[in-house]
């Protein structure tokens, strides 16, 4: 029974790593030749290396009508996986560049999105969920502002160093836009050594970026 899994495991990291230098491939080759790009990332098997070439591929299409349609593959491809956290975080891929090039279809995704998320009942796995949606909008404040509403809600329901990191890591975007939150999420975080240096580096940032106030007193 060990030696058949030890096989089956095996057989699984070749199967990765087929589909990394897959991807791999397509991304050096996209900007170049996009149409042999896609047909590489059409052979790849793996679903999140596919999502990932087909992105990169759509970025350097030149036609838009190809681009949103190679998008909306790739969101079909991650709209596939089982789990709730890698559907999301996969789709959170093609939504980046939709953001740029669609943001109105882009808003009716990350709203679903957001419903799918709420769905998870693993609190640390639906931050990580947020948290990968929120990198994908943090250019689009309109975009935004409904998933960092999502993810502050589930920091806010979590404890422990994991969501004490996603707090850290994610404040200056949610500030942006939720300036009124940052007390209660600096509250929530744990206490210690970590929660004192991320304050220090918080009170020099702004010190920083104070202006300069120059000495107008007439010299003697």
């Amino acid at each position: 029974m060990a030696a058949d899994e030890l096989k089956r495991n095996l057989a699984a990291e070749r199967r990765r790593a087929e589909a990394l230098a897959l991807r791999k491939r397509a991304e050096r080759l996209a900007s170049r030749d996009p149409r042999a790009a896609w047909e590489i990332a059409r052979a790849i098997g793996e679903p999140w290396y596919r999502v990932q070439a087909l992105c990169a591929v759509a970025e350097q299409w030149p036609d838009a009508g190809r681009r949103a349609g190679l998008l909306d593959e790739a969101l079909r491809i991650a709209d596939g996986l089982d789990e709730i956290n890698r559907r999301v975080v996969l789709s959170a891929r093609p939504l980046r560049t939709m953001a740029q090039t669609q943001p109105d279809i882009a808003a009716a995704h990350i709203a679903r999105l957001l419903k799918i998320a709420a769905a998870e009942p693993h609190r640390l796995r639906r931050a990580h969920a947020l948290k990968a949606l929120l990198a994908a909008t943090s250019a689009h404040a309109s975009l935004r502002a409904p998933v960092a509403d999502a993810l502050i809600a589930t920091l806010l329901e979590g404890r422990g160093d994991r969501i004490d990191w996603l707090i850290r890591l994610t404040m200056a975007t949610i500030e942006r836009d939720r300036p009124e939150r940052v007390a209660a999420l600096l509250a929530h975080h744990g206490e210690g050594r970590r929660k004192r240096r991320f304050l220090e580096r918080r009170r020099l940032d702004d010190e920083a970026r104070k202006p300069v106030v120059a000495d107008t007193a007439p010299s003697r």
